[in-house]
């Protein structure tokens, strides 16, 4: 599968799940789990495993989400915002 994520925003929930929000380019009509790489201004700064989206029906142009268990520097990519992509690796 490939695709890509411009991330709107990222959340980190209790029970240690991080969720990712934004545009989705490329892949499936609804993502399945895979190997993911954190961009930051083009540079690779993490890789990780993200979950299938959970909710996948949505309207045109809407947000996507997909989330992770994993370990995630959540104040580094909300000081990014704009310059962050998930990449289908």
């Amino acid at each position: 599968m490939n695709f890509e994520m411009s991330i709107a925003d990222v959340f980190a929930l209790e029970g240690a799940r991080t969720v990712f929000t934004g545009e989705v380019r490329g892949g499936q009509k609804v993502t399945s789990a895979c190997d993911c790489e954190l961009v930051i201004a083009g540079v690779p700064v993490a890789r990780f495993k993200i979950e299938g989206e959970m909710i996948p029906l949505r309207k045109e142009g809407d947000l996507r989400a997909v989330s992770t268990t994993e370990e995630i520097d959540v104040a580094l990519v909300q000081r990014a915002k704009g310059q962050c992509q998930l990449r289908c690796i």
